[in-house]
């Protein structure tokens, strides 16, 4: 009877062996599919275009301020200014003794100033109480506005 056990153990051996390698195979495509998965995740995650529309903006002065959106097409780019913006004056023929002498006509309880500017459609219009047409008042309501 040993002979016949040992004999048939002896035809089992291959089976099991196979069976061990399939086990094995089994398992490392178990490992396989699972971080293909975790891969596929990872993927779609970084698919999303929010993510690579992430712009800076930055300026070497602090006479340029600058801003970016996400809509930004990214690169560098210089600005040249060819123009600077000129101060401006505004003179007038009458002389006044003191910045507190009211200007103008005197006589009526509110005025409105309107100033024509070149490139815009609608004059600037300033309305002016009876008290506030002064050099002071003026001065006054744009520092305090």
């Amino acid at each position: 009877m040993t002979d016949l056990t040992k004999n048939e153990k002896g035809r089992l051996t291959p089976i099991t062996k196979q069976q061990s390698a399939n086990s094995a195979k089994l398992t490392a495509y178990g490992t396989l599919k699972s971080a293909l998965e975790k891969f596929q995740t990872a993927n779609t995650a970084l698919n999303k275009a929010d993510l690579f529309k992430s712009t800076v903006a930055s300026s070497t002065t602090e006479d340029l301020k600058v801003s970016t959106t996400a809509g930004a097409a990214a690169g560098t780019y210089k600005i040249n200014v060819t123009q600077l913006a000129a101060a401006q004056s505004l003179a007038t023929k009458t002389t006044f003794a003191t910045t507190k002498e009211q200007l103008g006509d005197t006589s009526v309880t509110s005025r409105t100033i309107k100033i024509e500017q070149p490139g815009r459609k609608e004059p600037l219009e300033i309305k002016l109480d009876k008290g506030d047409t002064s050099m002071e008042a003026q001065r006054y309501r744009r520092q305090y506005r």
